[in-house]
């Protein structure tokens, strides 16, 4: 794809399908019909005959008013900056609803972390042949979990989310074995309510990870799902580049869209995929020997650990994933400016601030974020949650965060 102001091809979509401008600048001859994904661009004005013409903005979708037969007489191109917009698939969601669970078994539950840790994190499997479920979960999807018995004010438990680990495939090839990554949640316990009593041994248990890290093989869970339609691979993900970040389980879409991208039907695909890992120690690293493993395989697949606790000068840590990224030239200088790149963080809610202060400071921010002028006029370290908010990820960033 060749963007230029003065000679060369533009590209742009329309409501109806993708087309091309033979040249730009002075006469338009031909408006061709391509397969072209959509663009965003920078300021884009284009004059057609007595049929009327459109103007997209910074930003902004362009939506033509031409039709296929017209011919376009004059093409004004003021295009600086030129990005893929991703095209995704239209996933089916809540086939089983979340008041609605059925009964599937787990097919394997084993500890998925590099070594002894603090933490408990277990990949676990799911066993849905035979139900109206199975092949039906994507990565980026979730899967809902009930746990038994009742809250503390007596009322049903209800369903929690667990972001798929497994491709479109699933475990096993043929999509019924999915499976998820589930840590423990063991922390000291703190009242909500001045009622709410202390337990004796002064730990709060979470519910249903606690539940679910328990069950073996063979044991039956409630489940629901798919949950969620937005934190997808694109259609044509292999025309697109890929920065996955991620902190403790968010790490868990990353490996569906690695087995997509690099060992699905279609092959591995040859453009740039890099996965940003942030954890406290090496021991917290998850699923370390399938990224290690995927990194020697294929030269285009990049597998960056980053150790918030250890390492780093005097052993005082590596700084946490934003860190990461301002410290690597060949991540912000080469993929993220390229215009088809992917950005996804997936994982704790304090690296979406960082990220986003990286990108905005760095002037990476077109086209993934949409930034407020009253933001960007601002020092991002003076940014509160309130600007943070304000900032709109774009189609090519996508965020799950908790």
């Amino acid at each position: 794809m060749r963007l230029c102001s003065s000679g060369g091809v533009a590209e742009f979509h329309d409501q109806h399908a993708d087309w091309s401008l033979a040249e730009c600048g002075g006469e338009v001859k031909s408006l061709v019909k391509s397969t072209r994904p959509f663009l965003f661009c920078e300021s884009l004005t284009v004059v057609a005959d007595s049929h009327g013409g459109c103007e997209a903005q910074r930003g902004e979708r362009y939506r033509s008013c031409l039709w296929m037969h017209h011919v376009v007489h004059r093409f004004v191109c003021t295009l600086e900056v030129g990005f893929m917009e991703p095209n995704f698939p239209i996933v089916e969601a809540n086939i089983v609803a979340a008041t609605e669970t059925i009964e599937v078994k787990i097919s394997a539950n084993k500890r998925c972390m590099r070594g002894k840790s603090a933490s408990f994190v277990h990949h676990m499997e799911f066993d849905l042949s035979g139900t109206v479920l199975e092949g039906r979960f994507r990565p980026g999807q979730a899967i809902g979990v009930l746990p038994p018995g009742v809250d503390e004010l007596g009322r049903p438990e209800v369903v929690r989310l667990y972001s798929i680990s497994s491709p479109s495939w699933g475990e096993d090839g043929a999509g019924k074995i999915v499976s998820t990554t589930c840590k423990r949640m063991i922390d000291e316990f703190s009242p909500q309510h001045a009622e709410q009593e202390t337990p004796g041994n002064g730990l709060f248990i979470g519910t249903c990870s606690n539940y679910l890290c328990s069950r073996a093989a063979g044991d039956s869970v409630f489940v629901s799902g798919p949950a969620g339609k937005k934190f997808l691979l694109p259609l044509e993900a292999a025309n697109h580049n890929y920065v996955f970040l991620a902190t403790g389980t968010g790490i868990a879409p990353f490996r569906g869209m690695v087995k997509e991208l690099f060992y699905g039907p279609l092959g591995p695909t040859s453009n740039q995929v890099h996965l940003v890992m942030g954890v406290p120690y090496a021991s917290d690293l998850l699923y370390d020997d399938f990224f290690t493993e995927a990194a020697a395989r294929f030269d285009n697949f990049h597998y960056h650990s980053v150790l918030s606790r250890e390492g780093g000068d005097e052993g005082r840590g590596e700084g946490y994933v934003h860190d990461y990224l301002a410290r690597t030239p060949d991540l912000y200088d080469v993929v993220l400016t390229d215009p088809k790149t992917m950005l996804y963080l997936c994982g704790l809610a304090g690296m979406q601030t960082g990220v986003y202060r990286f990108l905005v400071e760095r002037g990476l921010a077109d086209g993934y974020l949409r930034v407020p002028d009253k933001v960007a006029a601002m020092n991002p370290d003076d940014w509160t949650p309130k600007e943070t908010r304000k900032l709109r990820p774009l189609a090519r960033c996508q965020l799950e965060v908790y």
